[in-house]
């Protein structure tokens, strides 16, 4: 699945599914213990990435700025094998 705006929820702030990063993220304090142990869970048989994209379908409550704030920067990616430029990632 691609990236994907859901509906927006307030003026710049949209809800999001399949955002596939591991950088930039805010989650209540409420909310973290249910992250550490969907990640713990999972962590042996999905990369990361993955598991938050479960967490963003399986609870429909992540947000995302619209137009974003921050982008990941272009390197090496492990889970692509290879350099990568994440410029298909900059508008969603």
């Amino acid at each position: 699945k691609n990236n994907s705006l859901g509906k927006v929820v307030s003026p710049g702030v949209n809800l999001c599914s399949n955002v596939k990063t591991t950088s930039s993220y805010i989650i209540k304090r409420s909310f973290a213990e249910v992250a550490v142990d969907a990640v713990e869970e999972m962590l042996t048989v999905k990369a990361v990435d993955d598991i938050y994209i479960h967490i963003q379908n399986q609870y429909n409550m992540s947000l995302i700025c619209n137009p974003r704030l921050v982008h990941q920067s272009a390197g090496v990616s492990d889970l692509r094998g290879g350099y990568r430029d994440y410029k298909e990632m900059r508008d969603l």
